[in-house]
């Protein structure tokens, strides 16, 4: 007795001749690159990353410190936007012509310390007399300084007459005391006494030239101590003379 024989068809026949390419499927990207799955796990460190936002923050704040202390204007929207200012055209001012300097004229004055040299009156209208005997001289008290043991005259109070006919015209005068014998100092004039006309008297504080220095021992008596004066011509003549006793105690 025959068997029967079940054949089954396989599911998909495929013929094709031999000059027809087989087309082959590329296969997947997953397939042929396994990182794509692959899984990636990230991990976050909070104190890290709070470390870092503390020292940005630090950052900033020093910079904004530092835009305080110069008073410049800042926002947080100056440090990310750009300087926006529009510079303003600039004018040229006119130069103006410079100005002419006026030189001014310097007057020189003679230093006033030094005296001028004393001038004599005008006496052309008048004759000058040589001859003397008429013209009196005062000596009425003395400036000093007293330093215990001994003294120093610096000035001396005078008047000067003239009852001549003609003016007069004294050159020196000079002073003694009693108790130094030979020994004479100058007393300087002011100009009044150089030419003096008739009929005129001036009275003055006269300086002593260098002062005089005086002792009880030499002088004696300092409440009435003898000065005499002598008032000579530019020749030397004597025109007047006179002694009076002064007080000059300490």
């Amino acid at each position: 007795m025959a068997k029967e024989i079940e054949t089954k068809a396989p599911e998909e026949i495929l013929l094709r001749s031999p000059d027809e390419k087989v087309e082959s499927k590329p296969e997947s990207k997953a397939k042929r690159d396994p990182f794509y799955n692959k899984e990636v796990n990230i991990k976050l460190n909070l104190r890290a990353i709070s470390r870092v936002a503390i020292v940005v923050l630090l950052i900033m704040g020093v910079f904004m410190l530092g835009r305080l202390s110069t008073g410049s204007d800042f926002g947080l929207s100056g440090l990310v936007t750009a300087d926006t200012s529009v510079d303003e055209p600039v004018v040229e001012e006119e130069k103006e012509a410079p100005k002419e300097e006026v030189k001014e004229e310097v007057k020189v004055e003679a230093p006033k310390d030094e005296p001028e040299p004393p001038k004599k009156e005008d006496t052309s209208d008048e004759e000058t007399v040589t001859e003397y005997n008429n013209v009196k001289l005062t000596l009425e008290k003395a400036e000093f300084k007293w330093m215990e043991t001994w003294g120093k005259m610096s000035e001396l109070h005078v008047t000067l007459v003239n009852n001549e006919d003609g003016t007069i015209e004294p050159n020196s005068l000079m002073m003694s005391v009693k108790g130094y014998p030979d020994f004479e100092k100058e007393v300087m004039m002011p100009a009044d006494f150089l030419s003096v006309r008739s009929k005129k008297g001036y009275s003055s504080v006269l300086p002593i030239k260098g002062g005089f220095a005086y002792s009880k021992a030499d002088a004696g008596d300092l409440t009435a101590v003898q000065v005499s004066l002598r008032l000579l011509d530019v020749k030397g003549n004597a025109i007047a003379t006179t002694t009076n006793a002064i007080d000059i105690s300490g």
